[in-house]
C-alpha cells in the first residue's frame, strides 16, 4: 500500500481526530499513534520507509522527542539522545542520495549536539556542518533561520532561509554545503527582509527557489529564481554521491530513471506477483542520468517488480500500474 503523509497545525483529517500529522492511503485518513503536541513543519521519508517529522513539538505519541521524531511504522522515537533546545523548531528536512538526513531550522542544540540551525543525522549520531548558519547582520527580525533544504546528485546540499552567513561565509539567504565546506551562490539575494521559503533541484542539479525575494545574483527575479549548476570535472567527480544499488534506480510515473557513474549495459525485466515475466529489455547507456519509458499500456492494473542490473549491481523496484 502506498501511503502519503501530511503535517501541519490541525486536529482533524477527513473527520478523523489527528494531532498535527496524518496518513492517507488513497481512500482513508488515519492518525499516527497520537501524533504531535504541536505544529509539524517538515516531513521526509528514508529509503526504508521510516518517516521523519520536524516542527515545534516536543512529544510524539507521548514520547519526548524535541523538534524531530521518527515513525518506523509502529512507534515514535527520537533520533539520537540528549537535550534538544525547548524553543525554536526544525523547519526543513531532506535526505541526500547517500541517505544522510539534514535538518534545518531555528535551534542551537539537536539530539544533545550543539549545532547552529542545521545538522545532519547518519542514522546513529548528529553532526554539525562547519560553523552552521547564522545571522551576522541583526535587523531585529523575530523569525529567521533555515526554512528550506534540497540535495542534488553530486553531494551538494542547498540551504535557504533568512540568514546572511554559512560557516562564516557571507551568503545572503542561500548557501551550498558540499560535504566539507560552505560556499555562496553568487551574491545571493538581498540582505534585508528577503527569505527563501522553498527550493528544489531538477535532474540536472539546477536549483529552483521561491519566497520573499525581488532579485537573485543581482538580477530581477520576483518571488522565484533559478541557479544553474556548473558542471566541472573536479566538481563532477570529487563531489558525486556514492552510487549504490539503493539509489541508482528509481521508478516514477511509469518511467525508469537510472544514475550511472560510468557507461554500462542495463538489463531489466518486469514480472508480476506470480513471477511471470511480462516485459524485458537490454540497453547500452552512457554515464549520467537516463530516463526510460516503461510500455505499460498492455499491462493489467496491479503491482509488478522490476529486476534490473547494470554496472555490476542488481536492483529491484516496485512498479504500480493503475
Amino acid at each position: 500500500m502506498e501511503w502519503s503523509r501530511a503535517g501541519g497545525a490541525f486536529s482533524r483529517a477527513g473527520g478523523l481526530a489527528a494531532s498535527n500529522i496524518a496518513c492517507w492511503d488513497g481512500s482513508t485518513w488515519s492518525n499516527l499513534w497520537g501524533g504531535m503536541n504541536r505544529e509539524v513543519m517538515a516531513l521526509a521519508i528514508d529509503s526504508n520507509g521510516n518517516c521523519y517529522a520536524g516542527g515545534r513539538f516536543d512529544t510524539a505519541g507521548g514520547v519526548p522527542v524535541g523538534m524531530i521524531a521518527r515513525w518506523d511504522g509502529s512507534a515514535w522515537s527520537a533520533p539520537g539522545t540528549g537535550k534538544t533546545n525547548w524553543w525554536g523548531a526544525v523547519q526543513a528536512l531532506t535526505f541526500d542520495c547517500n541517505g544522510i538526513l539534514y535538518a534545518g531550522g531555528d535551534f542551537d542544540t539537536i539530539g544533545g549536539v550543539a549545532a547552529k540551525n542545521i545538522a545532519s543525522w547518519n542514522g546513529t549520531s548528529w553532526k554539525t556542518l562547519g560553523d552552521g548558519i547564522t545571522h551576522v547582520i541583526d535587523f531585529d527580525m523575530d523569525i529567521w533561520g533555515v526554512f528550506a533544504l534540497a540535495a542534488d546528485r553530486h553531494g551538494n546540499v542547498y540551504v535557504g532561509g533568512d540568514f546572511d552567513s554559512a560557516g562564516g561565509v557571507l551568503t545572503n539567504q542561500v548557501a551550498r554545503w558540499d560535504g566539507t565546506a560552505w560556499s555562496a551562490l553568487g551574491s545571493g539575494l538581498g540582505t534585508m527582509y528577503y527569505a527563501v521559503m522553498d527550493m528544489d533541484v531538477d535532474a540536472e542539479s539546477n536549483l529552483y527557489l521561491c519566497g520573499n525575494l525581488l532579485s537573485a545574483g543581482g538580477k530581477a527575479t520576483p518571488y522565484m529564481a533559478r541557479y544553474a549548476y556548473e558542471v566541472t570535472a573536479s566538481r563532477r567527480f570529487a563531489n558525486s554521491c556514492r552510487v549504490t544499488a539503493k539509489n541508482m534506480l528509481n521508478v516514477t510515473n511509469n518511467r525508469i530513471t537510472i544514475d550511472l557513474p560510468a557507461a554500462a549495459l542495463l538489463r531489466y525485466r518486469i514480472v508480476d506477483l506470480c513471477g511471470r515475466e511480462v516485459f524485458s529489455r537490454t540497453a547500452q547507456l552512457q554515464e549520467g542520468i537516463r530516463t526510460i519509458s516503461i510500455p505499460v499500456q498492455g499491462f493489467a492494473g496491479g503491482t509488478y517488480l522490476i529486476d534490473a542490473s547494470a554496472g555490476g549491481m542488481r536492483m529491484k523496484r516496485k512498479l504500480l500500474v493503475r
